[in-house]
């Protein structure tokens, strides 16, 4: 019976968990939803954008915030696995899933209530694989919706003669899933009351198992079913980020910080930190290490804030490290993995990083990124970032039925305003909840969200979404 059972959903044998209540925690509007969508466009509190999907992955165009360009566009580029394992054939297994197997058309139907919270709303979308190799329309291929953080977006509790208060965290989902084969990618992009923005793309789906072969075979992998074990691999990701920061008028600063070294007036020796700043002056390549912390900033050349600082937007990428050797022969074909990060000047004809025939010829691709890397001038241009980012998976018995979102298989990065703004731009929500510094501690207000909530606009309701799923 439980061989029967592995890598299905059909429930396992044994209690469930809490029957009497089986319903969790659930999210709604109470006022119905403050985002509007018109055709593919989306707008909500002070942001608009326009989303779209290419074979390579999904893309966001023309990301505005409180009237400002911040991007032209981010579009996910493309997905590479690279395996090895206890059969012959994993040692050269290589996926090129944004472009050879054409990812972003192999959108899935999001399932109400699993793929996305209740309270969501749904974008159908023009894909151009279907049966027989003609185009269809993917029902619920993208779900929108508002969601509650469960964490502040800035709190401070209290200070006598100041006060304290916070500002409530809901932010913007905008998601979707792409099934190629054994794997699924839900890739999505989450837009936040202070202008910063989480692009990110999680992983789920079945193991590619292999022959196991104890005492062999555990250099690969573990055993995770009667002689069968799954390969060793990792996913790395690529993505092309547009941003017009103030304009297109742009630079790159790099602040990193390092040990500042002293002698006091009694000549004794401290250590602390300062900022090391540089302006990179041609396009380049890097990668990130936690050993040299930094941040990575994109600066309007033109324009400033309040206090004189250039406006900029910084990335926070998860680190993510491919380990081929830079002469292996097949390198060529996917370059751009060997950067956390690279830098180079607009042009139309560097539209991607990747071509679908860089998988067919290994080592003579079509299209080798390091030649976009030709030290041309990025000081008061018109800048494209190429961010990667990734993870390892290393399969284990808990990855069955198949890979939980839950254990880390994630890629993406984040946008912050980075002296964008002249103080944090959330300030003007309505979810605000502030103490006067007069009033004694243990007599502090409770914020306005009990109020709303008890007066009755919290009475979920949900339509019933008819269902294609058999």
């Amino acid at each position: 019976q439980e061989e029967a059972l592995y890598a299905t959903f059909q429930p396992r044998p044994g209690p469930s968990r809490s029957p009497e209540k089986p319903l969790a925690a659930i999210s709604f509007d109470p006022y119905g939803a403050r985002y509007k969508i018109d055709r593919n466009k989306v707008t909500w509190m002070g942001w608009e954008l326009e989303l779209a999907a290419s074979k390579r992955g999904p893309k966001w165009y023309n990301i505005i915030f409180k009237g400002e360009r911040i991007a032209y566009e981010i579009a996910h580029q493309e997905a590479f696995a690279a395996y090895g394992g206890h059969d012959s054939g994993l040692h050269h297994t290589q996926y090129y899933d944004g472009t050879t197997y054409s990812q972003g058309f192999r959108g899935s139907e999001m399932v109400p209530g699993i793929d996305c919270p209740l309270n969501a709303a749904y974008i159908d979308a023009f894909q151009a694989l279907g049966g027989g190799g003609r185009g269809r329309t993917g029902r619920r291929a993208w779900c929108v919706f508002e969601y509650d953080t469960a964490l502040p977006l800035l709190i401070h509790d209290f200070t006598p003669g100041i006060g304290g208060g916070g500002v409530r965290n809901t932010a913007l989902v905008m998601r979707t899933k792409l099934t190629i084969g054994n794997y699924d990618y839900i890739q999505e992009m989450q837009l936040n009351l202070d202008g910063s923005m989480h692009v990110n793309a999680v992983l789920s789906g079945y193991m590619q198992g292999s022959s196991y072969v104890p005492t062999v075979s555990q250099v690969w992998g573990n055993q995770v079913e009667v002689g069968m074990g799954s390969a060793l691999h990792d996913h790395t990701m690529n993505w092309k980020v547009d941003l017009d920061v103030g304009g297109t008028s742009n630079q790159i600063e790099m602040e990193r910080v390092v040990p500042w070294r002293f002698n006091d007036n009694a000549n004794r020796l401290w250590t602390s930190k300062k900022l090391d700043k540089m302006v990179s002056q041609t396009e380049f390549g890097m990668n990130m290490n936690p050993a040299n912390p930094m941040k990575f900033v994109v600066q309007s050349t033109e324009k400033q804030n309040k206090w004189g600082t250039p406006r900029g937007y910084a990335i926070h990428s998860t680190p993510h490290h491919q380990i081929y050797p830079y002469d292996d022969p097949a390198m060529a074909s996917f370059a751009w993995t060997k950067y956390n990060v690279a830098v180079t000047k607009f042009y139309d004809e560097e539209w991607t990083s990747s071509l679908e025939q860089d998988d067919i010829f290994p080592g003579a691709p079509a299209l080798n990124f390091d030649t976009y890397l030709n030290g041309e001038n990025i000081v008061g241009e018109d800048l494209v970032l190429w961010v990667t980012s990734g993870t390892y998976h290393i399969p284990h018995s808990e990855d069955a039925p198949v890979t939980p979102t839950t254990h880390g298989n994630k890629a993406g990065f984040t946008l912050i305003p980075f002296n964008y703004f002249d103080e944090n731009a959330a300030m003007d929500v309505t979810d605000l909840f502030t103490s006067d510094g007069t009033i004694p501690k243990d007599e502090k207000p409770l914020p306005m969200i009990m109020k709303w909530a008890n007066d009755g606009a919290c009475v979920p309701s949900y339509d019933i979404v008819p269902s294609s799923f058999a």
